[in-house]
């Protein structure tokens, strides 16, 4: 297979500019090994996907993620993995039928951000928002260039397919996923879908009007097609753990698919789905990321949670005297709203949305006293201040890429550079097939 991992589809217009193909270099590609006797087939990477997507994790913001190649499926290759897995990034080649959905499609639970893929190209980003905007507690960091903890606040009520338009009209997001297309690529995008650039070359007397073929949709949902000199269309999809069960986001969907509860390793249940996936065309490339918590977004997974189970405590326990005297004593005592907010940017709508986070902590009031309970929990979070805290001294601020320069979207002024080309004759329009 070719070093491209995504055809070249061209770039669809969103308000006068274009998202482009994120290219397979650096991106990796996975092929299975077939010599090797075991449930899970081993597949081999060639390149360094990780860097593509670490890189726009870091420009969007969200801090405490570490992308991760996975190299195969097998227990073993994700016991390799630094960190908790968040979710997974599958890449693999797409075919209509991929576009299929059931008869009866369950409706996105309101607990579950999911954003259709409303524009071509975008599957990547779409794919990895889809993942940041379902973890508990990532801390996104407005970076001088998009503040997802505002897109995800602002998408809240929205359906997939509304919350797929706002990403594909956001400027920001988009100008972050296209700083990492190549520059052909944005010339190729630019020629490809403007619509007011038809109109200028049909006036020009150069535009031949060609058949095209609609493209055939599956139960209303988008489908990817593959490039003129047949090389297949590779698509994102992603796999994250959301309260106890794991959910399949492929943004071409129209809804998530939910596969199941999981106790334990979350991962298994995304590892046997993407297996059945493998079987269906064992000849091909496939690549799979894993997103993973640093050492500090593990210290605030751990701060969210202490949180929540504090809250959980003082809201359910039984009076006792013991638990009366507490409440008197000059003892640390939990930490409020303000202080949770500044000091770890832990909102009130975090941690309602993750109540059940401290039932673990509830389970215990049925064995032990409230106050002891407490005393241990309130311990535990000012440790894990502590800890966090000197994580936050010890961060390179110029690593947040608060100060970097955003790039432009040189999107507009390529569009009115191939104006002039094609008016001089230097190339030909290409029809849009």
């Amino acid at each position: 297979m070719s070093g491209h991992i995504l055809s070249s589809l061209g770039g669809e217009n969103v308000g006068g500019r274009a998202w482009i193909d994120v290219e397979s270099d650096p991106v990796s590609l996975l092929r299975l090994n077939t010599t090797l006797e075991s449930d899970f087939r081993v597949l081999e990477a060639d390149g360094h996907s990780q860097r593509v997507f670490q890189e726009i994790v870091r420009k969007l913001g969200a801090r405490g993620v570490n992308i991760q190649e996975v190299y195969g499926l097998e227990d073993q290759e994700f016991d390799m993995l630094t960190g908790s897995p968040l979710g997974m990034i599958f890449l693999f080649n797409y075919r209509s039928v991929d576009g299929q959905e059931g008869e009866e499609v369950e409706l996105c639970p309101g607990h579950v951000w999911f954003a259709n893929q409303t524009t071509n190209n975008a599957c990547a980003t779409v794919a990895l928002l889809n993942i940041l905007l379902n973890v508990p507690g990532v801390d996104f960091r407005a970076n001088g260039s998009a503040d997802l903890r505002a897109f995800k606040d602002s998408t809240a009520g929205l359906t997939a397919a509304e919350r797929g338009q706002r990403l594909a009209e956001s400027n920001n997001i988009r100008q972050i996923h296209n700083s990492f297309a190549r520059n052909l690529e944005a010339l190729n995008a630019s020629l490809a879908v403007q619509n007011d650039f038809d109109e200028w070359v049909k006036a020009k007397g150069q535009y031949r009007k060609s058949q095209s073929s609609k493209r055939k949709r599956t139960s209303g949902s988008k489908t990817k097609k593959a490039k003129e000199d047949g090389e297949p269309a590779f698509h994102y999809i992603a796999y994250v753990p959301i309260r106890g069960e794991v959910w399949r986001l492929d943004g071409l969907l129209r809804q998530p698919l939910c596969l199941g509860r999981f106790d334990g390793d979350w991962t298994t249940l995304a590892r046997a789905n993407i297996l059945q996936r493998i079987d269906e065309e064992s000849d091909l490339g496939y690549s799979l990321l894993a997103l993973c918590t640093t050492e500090e977004q593990n210290v605030l997974l751990r701060c969210l949670k202490s949180a929540v189970s504090l809250e959980a405590v003082k809201e359910k326990a039984f009076p006792t005297p013991a638990l009366a005297q507490y409440w008197k004593s000059s003892e640390l005592k939990p930490m409020q709203d303000p202080e949770l907010y500044y000091t770890f940017g832990i909102t009130r709508d975090q941690l309602s949305k993750n109540a059940s986070l401290g039932d673990e902590a509830l389970a215990r009031l049925n064995h032990e006293d409230p106050a002891v309970v407490l005393r241990q929990l309130v311990g535990e979070q000012q440790e894990l201040k502590t800890t966090y805290l000197e994580y936050t001294v010890r961060d390179d601020p110029q690593d947040d890429g608060v100060e970097e320069e955003a790039k432009d979207d040189e999107t507009a002024a390529t569009y009115e550079i191939m104006k002039v080309l094609i008016d001089v004759g230097v190339i030909q329009p290409r029809s849009r097939s």
